[in-house]
């Protein structure tokens, strides 16, 4: 004896999101997040590699606290050769070490392998978390934040592991 169920997964999603091109757009995000663009969040995680997080990324982390958001800077080397799974694995580890859980929002602020990599962690961790780029470099703008394509690179082939998962918005900042 046996019996057959089959299960209905009919979805319909909009996963639209507005791109910000402009100057100088740490205000304009910090009023998205007051304005809730990310809902059910508690904390943030602003991903970097280490040239971004000098230049850029420890002045978003001072402007998110300054402003009551709770914030956290996690950096990794610049460049292409740091967008492997070793990489993803260890921001993942520090992520959880550090209390984060789905109720978390990933910021990437950087270029095309800093926008890939957090991308692609943010489509994975906690099966999913709300992502926000922004991005300082045209291949940032461009190729990975508009889109929503994440991924890593492996010995095999760039690009190789991934998923697709869209950020809420996406800030280009003509300035940087």
């Amino acid at each position: 004896m046996s019996a057959n169920f089959r299960v209905a997964l009919k979805k319909v999603v909009d996963h639209s999101y507005d791109i910000e091109i402009g100057e100088t757009l740490f205000k304009l995000l910090i009023e998205d997040l007051k304005r809730g663009i990310v809902e059910n969040v508690s904390k943030f995680a602003i991903v970097t590699d280490s040239k971004v997080e000098a230049l850029y990324g420890q002045a978003l982390l001072e402007q998110l606290s300054q402003n009551g958001f709770h914030a956290e800077l996690f950096s990794f080397p610049a460049g292409e050769k740091s967008k492997t799974r070793e990489t993803k694995a260890q921001l993942e580890d520090q992520l959880l070490s550090r209390s984060y859980g789905r109720d978390c929002c990933i910021i990437a602020i950087g270029g095309g392998a800093v926008t890939d990599l957090a991308g692609f962690l943010a489509g994975t961790f906690g099966r999913g978390v709300p992502s926000l780029n922004y991005a300082t470099t045209l291949l940032g703008a461009a190729d990975v934040s508009i889109g929503g394509k994440t991924g890593v690179n492996t010995p095999v082939a760039t690009n190789l592991i991934g998923v697709f998962h869209q950020p809420k918005k996406v800030y280009i900042d003509l300035v940087t």
